[in-house]
């Protein structure tokens, strides 16, 4: 008897590119904010900005950001309208870290790679908690793989559901490492009957 397999609730990872002008002025930006660093909420040798509106402060990319949002959502089968919720630019400094978390209170999260990087600069690693018996597999693929990593690159955005966790590997650059997060909800009239909710 043969076995047939299924995905069974995938989880998307989504990835696209930004432009050139859009990463040089994220570089400009990220030198304008303050930065709270090496407490829990922002890992070990690292830190994020204590303003979590950045984008909100750039009008154009604030809506620049929330177009290219748009488009993808549209493409996984919502077609709903979506909005900016918190904003922040983050960095790992050489030998810096960051723990595994997820986002609360968010529907998609994403990522901006706008800087330079090599080799050695932190990647980004997506987690699968184990379920309490862990065998591990001779060969891995996408129904026994506990793990995802992904490596900066400058001009890139990556996009998943919030509740996926992750956390910034250890960065072997000499170069600090800098990248923008940003959350999203979803706005206007979502789902149907008694269930229909208004998000403004």
């Amino acid at each position: 008897m043969t076995w047939n397999l299924t995905p069974l609730f995938p989880k998307p990872l989504a990835t696209s590119r930004i432009n050139e002008e859009v990463c040089d002025i994220l570089c400009d930006d990220v030198k304008d904010y303050e930065f709270t660093l090496d407490i829990e909420e922002t890992g070990t040798d690292g830190g994020i900005t204590t303003n979590k509106h950045v984008l909100h402060n750039k009008t154009a990319l604030l809506d620049y950001f929330t177009r290219k949002v748009r488009e993808c959502i549209c493409k996984l089968g919502y077609y709903c309208d979506v909005q900016i919720t918190t904003s922040w630019y983050t960095v790992t400094f050489p030998g810096g870290y960051a723990a595994e978390h997820a986002h609360c209170n968010s529907w998609y999260s994403a990522v901006v790679y706008f800087g330079d990087y090599d080799d050695d600069s932190s990647q980004i690693q997506f987690v699968d908690p184990p379920s309490g018996v862990y065998v591990q597999p001779e060969e891995f693929n996408d129904y026994n793989c506990s793990d995802a990593k992904v490596s900066p690159q400058r001009g890139t955005i990556i996009l998943f559901p919030s509740e996926v966790r992750h956390k910034i590997l250890v960065n072997h650059s000499k170069e600090d490492r800098f990248s923008m997060a940003f959350n999203i909800l979803p706005k206007g009239y979502i789902d149907v009957g008694d269930s229909s909710y208004l998000y403004q």
